[in-house]
């Protein structure tokens, strides 16, 4: 029996009046990582750096009928009392695996000893009232380095996929921004990073916005009390915002948790695969992993 009678009797059977859902087909795919978190605050002499968003890789390939895929999705980083936030998790699928996002520098001791941790992309380093110390490096074809924080207490921009975090400055709000993220095929920006903390003892002061894509902006200060801040996004790998210096006399404060990653892939027409969630918007459709699963063709 020949290949195209093959082919039609498997769609008599399964009702199927097209033997092209057979063949091989091509699909694009994109593998995020989780963002790391922002780091914290101890004191009013320091401040958080921005979280570094998840590593960011995409592509496409050719798959066969059948073919099964394992896919993991990657948490965001977490959020450790007043210390340094931790990295995000790495995300994998497809032969690839995205590092998870480098954690923002935060309360772990004298300047020169907070710098971000290095992951997909970097995270911001901790803002010291005496000088700057570097922010984490990223991994190279994922994202990009973490920004350097500043003097007065402005952390570091976390990086992001698109480009660097911004370097603390004694701006209000800082300059120290999450890098931007890329955008994707389906026109949305992932891996953004996180912002970094800002302080000022006598004027209000904003934290600074995290990345496009996901990325947490960090807090500021009033004087004598924090605002703003936040996490990064679910499902785009953002980092999370630093944390900015409390005022002497009032608590310590965290930074904020990084966002999770995101596995996704996409084929022109209609749900030939399985796995994840489907959609089919303008001829294409979407298989979208929020939690580890199989993709097969």
């Amino acid at each position: 029996m020949g290949l195209s009678s093959i082919w039609k009797l498997r769609d008599t059977q399964q009702g199927k009046s097209d033997a092209s859902y057979l063949r091989p087909y091509f699909v694009e795919y994109l593998v995020v990582a989780g963002g790391g978190a922002g780091g914290g605050s101890p004191s009013s002499n320091m401040t958080g750096g921005g979280g570094g968003a998840g590593g960011y890789l995409s592509g496409s390939t050719t798959l066969a009928a059948g073919n099964a895929n394992s896919i993991v999705v990657g948490a965001g980083g977490t959020i450790t009392s007043f210390d340094r936030g931790t990295n995000g998790v790495n995300s994998s699928g497809f032969g690839l695996t995205a590092t998870g996002g480098g954690g923002g520098g935060g309360g772990v001791g004298a300047n020169g000893t907070a710098p971000g941790l290095s992951g997909g992309s970097g995270g911001g380093s901790a803002g010291w009232y005496t000088g700057t110390v570097a922010g984490g490096s990223g991994t190279s074809g994922q994202g990009n380095a973490g920004g350097q924080g500043g003097a007065p207490e402005n952390g570091g921009g976390g990086g992001g996929a698109g480009g660097a975090g911004g370097n603390g400055t004694s701006n209000n709000p800082s300059t120290s921004t999450g890098g931007v993220g890329l955008q994707w095929v389906n026109g949305t920006y992932y891996a953004g990073g996180g912002g970094g903390g800002s302080y000022d003892i006598s004027t209000a002061i904003t934290g600074a916005a995290g990345g496009t894509g996901g990325g947490g902006a960090g807090s500021g200060s009033t004087g004598s009390a924090m605002t703003g801040g936040a996490a990064g996004s679910p499902n785009t790998g953002g980092g999370g915002g630093g944390a900015g210096a409390f005022h002497p006399g009032t608590p310590d404060r965290n930074g904020f948790a990084g966002g999770s990653g995101v596995v996704i892939v996409r084929y022109s027409g209609g749900p030939r695969g399985t796995g994840g969630s489907i959609t089919t918007v303008d001829g294409y459709t979407y298989h979208t992993f929020t939690s580890s699963g199989t993709f097969t063709a």
